[in-house]
């Protein structure tokens, strides 16, 4: 029997996110800055300021480097309940 694609997904994107660079990549990006297109994505969208609904947030690496520029969120939410 196989995995449905949902768990082929997780599977995959752990596995990602458990290499030591990805780790390192995304400590530095929670502590300066949004990826590129994240960034272009806000500020074109976006008043300083605005309200985030953040779906599928994770470990909310997103939320400390908005709330430092300004933004407000709504609500934070994540399907995971270990995050």
């Amino acid at each position: 029997m196989s995995d449905s694609p949902q768990n082929e997904i997780f599977r995959e994107v752990v596995i990602k996110y458990s290499q030591p660079q990805e780790v390192a990549e995304f400590s530095r990006l929670s502590r300066t800055s949004l990826y590129p297109f994240e960034k272009a994505l806000f500020e074109k969208y976006m008043g300083k300021g605005g309200l985030v609904l953040n779906m599928g947030c994770g470990a909310g690496r997103e939320a400390l480097v908005l709330a430092k520029a300004g933004y407000r969120y709504a609500q934070w939410i994540s399907r995971d309940p270990c995050l």
